[in-house]
């Protein structure tokens, strides 16, 4: 079945729900307007880049939101002026630090025409790449999805977001299962949670082997059966 018959069974899996965002009055993906909002922007950065330090340094549970309000220079109350508490500061860290780069892998997953066993290899190379470029801070984010119910359904939320950068990938999901969204959740699933034992040195194996066989999941699910 080409992508195209694939379509319909896969429309509406893209876009199911939205990473959670930590509060904050001025997102930082637009212009401040005003001399205020440019204020709060710039607080709320440097709460971010503290965040992610104090995170990356002594994972989630250790870290207190103290330490990440005197890394920022700041204080308490302004912290929960733009984050309901630690487990937001750590999404938004992520979110606003590190996801764009974890976008630009879907997206050239989703590009690929045909997929094959090498270029999915070759992809999910570039994948563990990411996760070990902030292995800390990864460790520390597996460590709050694992343990905290707020961030495990932040993660299922952030997933959902990620389904809009690979509407071929849920085509090709759709042609073998009757929920490509959920198929996409549990690879994604499977994959975050191995990579959570390779980063912490729990893997048996080489780091080509542990490539290699993580692959094997998503080559299964994606290169067409001749």
């Amino acid at each position: 079945m080409s992508r195209k018959t694939a379509n319909k069974k896969a429309s509406g899996a893209a876009g199911v729900g939205s990473l959670a965002q930590a509060r904050a009055s001025v997102p930082l993906e637009r212009e401040p307007r005003t001399l205020r909002e440019e204020q709060q922007r710039a607080t709320r950065y440097k709460l971010i880049q503290a965040a992610f330090k104090c995170f990356t340094h002594k994972g989630f549970h250790d870290t207190t939101i103290a330490e990440i309000v005197k890394e920022a220079g700041t204080s308490r109350a302004t912290f929960y002026l733009h984050f309901a508490g630690k487990s937001e500061a750590l999404a938004a860290s992520w979110a606003e630090l590190e996801q764009s780069r974890m976008i630009e892998q879907w997206h050239k997953l989703d590009a690929m025409d045909p997929w094959t066993e090498a270029g999915i290899h070759g992809w999910m190379a570039n994948m563990i790449d990411v996760w070990e470029d902030a292995r800390n801070f990864a460790i520390a984010s597996n460590q709050a999805v694992s343990s905290n119910i707020e961030m495990s359904q932040q993660w299922f939320r952030g997933i959902s977001e990620y389904m809009e950068y690979v509407p071929n990938v849920l085509r090709r999901l759709a042609q073998d299962s009757d929920n490509p969204a959920y198929r996409f959740m549990m690879l994604c699933t499977q994959m975050d949670r191995s990579v959570f034992m390779y980063l912490t040195e729990s893997f048996p194996g080489t780091r080509d082997e542990f490539v290699a066989t993580l692959g094997e999941f998503w080559r299964d699910a994606l290169v067409e059966r001749s």
